[in-house]
C-alpha cells in the first residue's frame, strides 16, 4: 500500500506573471498572454503519485510585492520546498534570487528543506545558463530554466524536489 504524504512547496521571486503562470500550468489551468500576477498569495493543490507514494501538493505561490512582504512569512510556515524564480531576460530579478534565499531561509532554516532555482526562459535573455547554476551551485540549490507553461518540466522540478524532501524523511522514519 502506498505511503500518502502531504507537501507544501513555496514558489517566491520578482513580482511578475510568470511564477504564476508556471503554478497554473502545473496544475492543468489555462494560462495565456492575460495571466495576471497573483495578489498577495495564490494556493493550488494537485495531486501526483512519485516512487509509488500518494503525494498532495499544496503549491502556495507568494506575490514578490513589497506591499505583501511582512505577510509573505506566514506561507513560508511548514515548507517542505520551495522554488526561487526569475526571469532570464530581466537582470535585476536575477540579482534579487540571493535576497529571496534569505528571506526564505530566515523563517525556514532547516537544511532538510530542499530549494531549486528557476531561470524562465524568455525570447530575450540577459542572463546565462552558466551564471544561473553558478549561482545555484553557489546557495547549494537545484537548477533548472523552463518556459513558465511547460507542463513537462514543471513535473520534473517538483518530482525532484519531492524526491529530496522524501529522502530526507526516510532517514528519520
Amino acid at each position: 500500500m502506498p505511503d500518502e504524504y502531504l507537501l507544501k512547496i513555496c514558489i517566491i521571486g520578482t513580482p511578475n506573471e510568470l511564477k504564476t503562470k508556471m503554478n497554473r500550468a502545473f496544475c492543468g489551468y489555462q494560462t495565456d498572454d492575460t495571466t495576471q500576477l497573483c495578489l498577495g498569495v495564490e494556493i493550488l493543490i494537485k495531486q501526483i503519485q512519485v516512487t509509488g507514494n500518494n503525494i498532495k501538493l499544496i503549491l502556495v505561490d507568494t506575490s514578490g510585492k513589497d506591499f505583501f512582504g511582512k505577510n509573505r512569512p506566514s506561507y513560508y510556515r511548514g515548507a517542505s520546498a520551495a522554488i526561487i524564480t526569475f526571469a532570464k531576460e530581466d537582470r535585476t530579478s536575477f540579482k534579487a534570487v540571493k535576497d529571496w534565499y534569505k528571506e526564505f531561509k530566515r523563517y525556514i532554516p532547516e537544511s532538510s528543506v530542499p530549494i531549486a532555482l528557476v531561470g524562465f526562459i524568455t525570447e530575450s535573455e540577459t542572463v546565462t545558463t552558466a551564471e544561473g547554476q553558478n549561482l545555484a551551485d553557489e546557495l547549494r540549490v537545484l537548477y533548472y530554466e523552463s518556459k513558465p507553461t511547460d507542463k513537462k518540466t514543471v513535473e520534473t522540478i517538483c518530482h525532484d524536489l519531492i524526491i529530496e524532501v522524501l529522502r530526507f524523511k526516510s532517514e528519520f522514519l
